[in-house]
C-alpha cells in the first residue's frame, strides 16, 4: 500500500522594508538675494527649530538645546547658498562685505586640440575634457581687511 507524503507549507516571513522619507528637492532661488532676505531666512528657519524643540529663545538654553539652534540656522545658510549655485537659479549667493560664491562655466576642449604646457611653454595636443560647471569663491574687502590686520 503506497501513501501519499504531503509536504509541510512553510511560510516566509517578509521584512517590512522601511522607507525613508526623502527630502524634496530644494527649489532654486531666481532673484538676487539682499543681506535683508538672508537674515529674514535666518530666522524664520531658527523660528521652525524652536517649534520643533519647543522651547523660546528668551529662556536660558543648554548646550545642547543652543547646538541645535546653530546648527538648524547653519543647515538654512546652506540651504540657501545650495538653491542660490544650483542649475536654473541666479547663480550667486554674496553675504555683503564678505564673500561671493558663484558659479563659473569651463569650456568643453575637443581631444587634440593644442594647449600650452605651463610648465614648458610647448605646444602640445590636449587629451579633451567635457564642458562643467565649477563654484568659485571670490573674498570681499572686509574680509581681506581683516586678514590683514587692518579693521574698520
Amino acid at each position: 500500500m503506497v501513501t501519499k507524503r504531503t509536504a509541510k507549507k512553510t511560510t516566509v516571513k517578509r521584512r517590512k522594508v522601511k522607507t525613508e522619507s526623502v527630502a524634496p528637492k530644494p527649489s532654486p532661488i531666481k532673484k538676487k538675494l539682499t543681506k535683508g532676505a538672508i537674515i529674514t531666512a535666518l530666522v524664520q528657519a531658527a523660528d521652525e527649530v524652536q517649534d520643533r524643540q519647543g522651547y523660546l529663545i528668551t529662556e536660558k538654553l543648554s548646550s545642547a538645546d543652543t547646538r541645535r539652534l546653530v546648527t538648524g540656522i547653519f543647515n538654512a545658510m546652506c540651504s540657501l547658498m545650495v538653491r542660490s549655485v544650483m542649475p536654473r537659479s541666479i547663480g550667486v549667493f554674496v553675504i555683503p562685505g564678505f564673500f561671493k560664491l558663484y558659479v563659473k562655466d569651463r569650456p568643453a576642449i575637443r581631444k587634440g586640440t593644442l594647449v600650452r604646457n605651463p610648465g614648458t611653454g610647448e605646444m602640445q595636443p590636449s587629451k579633451g575634457r567635457p564642458a562643467s560647471k565649477r563654484p568659485k569663491a571670490l573674498l570681499q574687502k572686509k574680509l581681506k581687511d581683516a586678514v590683514n590686520g587692518e579693521f574698520a
